[in-house]
């Protein structure tokens, strides 16, 4: 009877920990990269509804004809909220998510009219992008 006891409490064990380990949503990481040309941008993402980051590259941090870029590895995302706005002169802006070096989604804008800023926004929900098998 003791053994079986102590079986059955380590099949518990076991099925816990499981649970928050393997069997978890293990994996909800992604990469979220900002690419605009020339000039500044500024911008924000907001992950699952109640985390805001504020991101950006001020004017004068790139020279006319550069590469603005802002890149990171963000964990635990269920739902991100992104939004860019370029300051002026700036003529293109993408935003792009990234799980395990696959695009899963991307938004982008080209052709802006340099004479004004631009605002380009993007939803991601995790998983989004990934082919149903």
């Amino acid at each position: 009877m003791k053994i079986s006891n102590h079986l059955a409490i380590l099949i518990t064990t076991l099925i816990a920990i499981c649970s928050f380990t393997t069997c978890s949503d293990e994996g909800s990481s992604i990469k979220l990269l900002v690419i605009v040309h020339s000039k500044g941008f500024s911008g924000y993402y907001l992950k699952n509804g109640d985390e805001i980051k504020h991101f950006g590259i001020e004017d004068g941090e790139l020279d006319t004809f550069e590469i603005g870029q802002y890149e990171e590895e963000i964990e635990d995302v269920d739902y991100l909220e992104i939004s860019v706005t370029t300051n002026i002169g700036a003529t293109s802006a993408s935003i792009k998510i990234y799980k395990d070096n696959n695009k899963m989604k991307e938004e982008s804008i080209t052709g802006l009219d340099t004479g004004m800023s631009h605002t380009l926004t993007m939803d991601y929900e995790y998983g989004e992008g990934e082919e149903e098998e």
